[in-house]
Formats: C-alpha cells, structure tokens, sequence
C-alpha cells in the first residue's frame, strides 16, 4: 500500500497503463464492443490528473474498472476508480465514480464523452464484476488504504467557527448543561469530537496537533437574570486545561434573538478542558467533553424555579399608645431566590438571598393632633424567618412599612442558608415614637412603642 498526498505529475505519468491485450466479451445495448476499450485508457488519465490537485491516498495496484453485468456482459456507463481515500470523506467507500455517454455503432466501435467525477466514497456493486481490458483485479488489501491527514493546527488551538457541522454530536441534559451568571444565561446544545477543521491558507482542512484532539462544543449567550447593564457583573470567558488558562472572548448576550455558536479547542489526549465562566470574581466551569457543569458554587441558579409567588396581605391593623397611633397593611407577593443582588453583591458562600417583593402598603397616624415625630421601625423585631432547621434570619435592612399615605411597591431582602427547604415568616412590626419637642407639655406619652399583632406565613423553596 502508497500513501500520498498529492499525486504529482511523475507519478501520473508512470502509472498510465495501455489497457490493451486479452479481456472477456464486452457489451453495451446488447452490441459488442471492442475489448480494447482505449476510451478507459483516457477516463483513467483524467481521474489521475484530478486526484493529483487533491489531498488524497492512493492504494497500490489502483486503477479505474467498468462494472459489468456477469451473464449479460453488458457495462453501466460509469467507471470504479481506486482504491483511494479523500481527506475529510463522510463514507468508507474506496472508489471515485466516474460517469460518462457512450454509444456504439454496428462496428463495434464505441464513442465516449463527458468523462466527469459523479461521487467519492463509493463501494464497488456487488451484482457486478470488476473489468478491464488488461485483466488486473482489485487489490485484494484495498480497503487497507488509510485516510490521509490534514495539516494540523497550532497545539492548544481555539476558535470560534460558525456553521461547523458536527459528526456524531453528544447532547448534554439540559439542567447540567447550562451556565447562569448575574448578566448572561449560556446553555449549551451539543458536544462532538472533530477529526477536520474547514481549511485556511489554501489548504482544504485541518487536523488536530499531534497530541491531541479536537472538541466542538456548541452553545446560545443570552442576558441574565440581571441584564447586562451592570458593569460589575459583566461576564469574562477563559478556556483551562489543568493549570493553563488561554482567555477567549464571547458574545451574544445582546443580540436580538439567540445565535448558535461553536467553539472548538484543542486538548491533550486523554484530558479534559473547562470552559470558565467569570462573572464578579465569582468562576463556574463547563466541560468541553461532556458540554456539563462541573462547578457546584452558586446553585441557588439552577434550582427547579426561582420564584415563590406568596400573596399574603397584612391585613389593615391599628396600633395605639397614649395619644399616637398608627394604622398599617401591607401585601407580600413574591419571594424570589437570588445568588447575586445589585446591593448585596454575591450572597456569602453556603447562603443565598430571599428577595421579598412587596406593594399595596399604606401606614399612617391616628391621632387628632400632630404631636410627635414620624415613627422608626426595630427591623430585627418587626421581622423574623425560621427555616425547617430552626434557625432564625432576623430582617436588617428596610422594612415593608411604607411612607405615610398611600401606596407604592418595594422589596427588602434577607440571606439565608441555601440548603433551606422551608421558611416561617413573622412580621409583627414595632414602630417606636417619640413627641415632638415643640409639643412635648402636650404629648402623653413622651415617647413609647408601638407593637402590632403578629401575622405568619410558612412556604417552601423550590429545590
């Protein structure tokens, strides 16, 4: 067996044979054709010189056959040329197909023209024999004929490649397969192995560095939970394989609608690549062998939902001290599960954030007169979560205890342990008042505290 890449001329010029001497009868229409058949002498001549511009492998003893009937004699008006193997072929068929017109004439002798390749990668018919003039017979070895490398590419290649066609893909589930940060939401769809690269520089593909292999991973970018305007949250990209990181830039979150795209890299044999995610200081990771997350940080991201819609209304109370008074409502509606919050940053490691969304709150005074100062709230007592392990999360940020008159929509949130299943929510808000200096004869009492009766609440966080 000859490997070679390309066929140069010598080599054309040394493997053209004069197809002539003994051969069985020949037919075409039912007429006899001359056995000489000079017209694949010159098929064979132009299939050589077209493999000889391409990146190939030729077998030894490789010649162009007709295919003929056994019984009838009669040939198909194309010729079996090889056996050959074309760099980056779909099929392991080892023959070029040739077609071609022919006519013959009372004679015997026959016309040929518009001799042009019809296909690659094909296998002889197994309802016909191999013919030609001079006897020879395909190699008993030919399917031995190796496929040719391509050129390789640069150890440690990575490329974006559009519209690559991947051979064989993987697809990963979809839950592991998917990477959300604070500004985008990157999910991927298949993963492959590639044996060959479209090629550049007048080469027709390219291979892997020897070493390694080449893997394809695809993938959509959209924006995140929240949004791409953050410049704290933007996201950063690196592809790492061990302690080797090589950076890679990625986008897409802005597009209008999502944008397939492939990424293609080049690892060692027997070693995986992450692709890495960075989104504020905070890396998740993403294999490129089996398209899945092998991080397992901020997996409040990947529960089974995010939201706990409660819609649970305070319902219109008064509270009163003396001469001060207060009259409060409020409805809680949602609770939503948040890594990462604009204010609050990244939740410390092993918590996540709760973020209670909260409207149709009123509060105001009682009171005839005007005697004292706008009442403060004790967050830590007006507030109060338990989770299904008994630990306690008091509020230490804003309460639902709305401006005076009217009502407007707000959130508070709080940091809980993300192994949480449950929570029991106490509101019981404790306002406390003082009067005012100017009216502090008239006020009764100077100063005090307002507590309203409690209300609880008791929901499950999605897993």
């Amino acid at each position: 067996m000859r490997r070679a890449r390309r066929f140069g001329a010598v080599g054309l010029l040394a493997s053209l044979v004069v197809l002539t001497g003994c051969s069985s009868d020949l037919k075409l229409d039912g007429k006899d054709v001359d056995d000489k058949a000079p017209f694949l002498q010159q098929l064979e001549g132009d299939w050589r010189n077209a493999v000889g511009k391409q990146e190939v492998s030729l077998g030894d003893g490789s010649h162009c056959w007709l295919a003929r009937a056994k019984e009838s004699k009669e040939f198909d008006r194309q010729a079996f040329c090889g056996p050959i193997r074309h760099l980056g072929a779909k099929t392991d068929g080892i023959f070029d197909v040739w077609s071609f017109d022919a006519q013959v004439d009372g004679d015997g002798k026959l016309t040929m023209s518009n001799a042009q390749p019809k296909s690659t990668g094909a296998d002889f018919p197994a309802d016909r024999e191999a013919w030609r003039p001079d006897g020879a017979t395909i190699p008993e070895n030919a399917e031995a004929v190796e496929l040719p490398k391509a050129p390789p590419v640069d150890k440690g290649f990575l490329e974006l490649i559009d519209g690559l066609q991947l051979t064989e893909p993987k697809k990963p589930d979809p839950k592991a397969g998917h990477i959300v940060t604070p500004s985008v939401d990157l999910k991927v769809g298949e993963v492959a192995e590639v044996a060959t690269l479209p090629g550049t520089n007048g080469a027709a593909l390219r291979g892997p560095a020897e070493g390694e292999v080449l893997r394809a991973i695809t993938f959509t970018i959209t924006p995140g939970p929240e949004g791409v305007d953050d410049p704290k949250t933007k996201t950063t990209y690196a592809v790492k394989v061990g302690t080797t990181r090589k950076p890679l830039v990625l986008t897409g979150e802005a597009d209008p609608e999502p944008r397939l795209q492939t990424l293609v890299a080049g690892i060692p044999e027997g070693e995986d690549a992450q692709l890495v995610v960075i989104s504020g200081g905070v890396e998740q990771t993403l294999s490129l062998t089996t398209g899945e997350r092998t991080s397992k940080n901020v997996p409040a991201y990947y529960r089974s939902a995010a939201e706990v819609r409660l819609d649970k209304t305070y319902p219109l109370t008064k509270a009163v001290n003396g001469l001060f008074g207060l009259e409060h409502t409020v409805r809680f509606t949602t609770v939503t599960l948040k890594p990462y919050l604009g204010n609050g940053g990244w939740a410390k490691p092993g918590t996540v954030w709760l973020k209670f969304d909260f409207d149709n709150g009123s509060l105001r005074r009682t009171a005839a007169v005007n005697y004292y100062k706008t009442a403060t709230y004790d967050s830590a007592k007006s507030l109060m979560l338990t989770d299904d392990k008994g630990r306690k999360y008091p509020l230490a940020g804003a309460l639902p205890t709305l401006r005076e008159g009217g009502a407007n929509q707000s959130w508070f949130a709080i940091g809980v342990a993300d192994d949480v299943k449950s929570l029991t929510m106490t509101y019981a808000p404790v306002a406390n008042f003082e009067a005012d200096p100017f009216w502090i004869k008239q006020a009764n009492p100077k100063s005090g505290t307002l507590n309203f009766k409690p209300m609880t609440v008791t929901f499950a966080l999605p897993q």
